[in-house]
């Protein structure tokens, strides 16, 4: 057995974890500093205006019966079927 081979393999596993770990180190240290940092805005602070309003959608979403469009659907589907 060559000790001597074993110890090297082991310096090299060391060093090789060693600089994986600075590397990914100075990939997060990158990335943070040139990280563009967005401003939050409570929608408390925003005027009304600017607000969406989905109101309009909800209620005509509630209008429309499912079943309906289903029915519809299958309508369309046999019609289209050969004679």
């Amino acid at each position: 057995m060559d000790h001597q081979q074993e110890y090297d393999d082991v310096l090299r596993a060391r060093f090789t974890k060693w600089l994986d770990t600075v590397i990914y180190r100075a990939k997060l240290k990158y990335l943070r500093k040139t990280e563009t940092k967005l401003d939050t805005v409570s929608l408390e602070e925003l005027p009304e205006r600017i607000l969406p309003v989905y109101e309009d959608d909800l209620r005509q979403i509630d209008s429309m019966d499912a079943f309906a469009f289903e029915e519809e659907r299958l309508a369309d589907t046999f019609a289209n079927f050969p004679n």
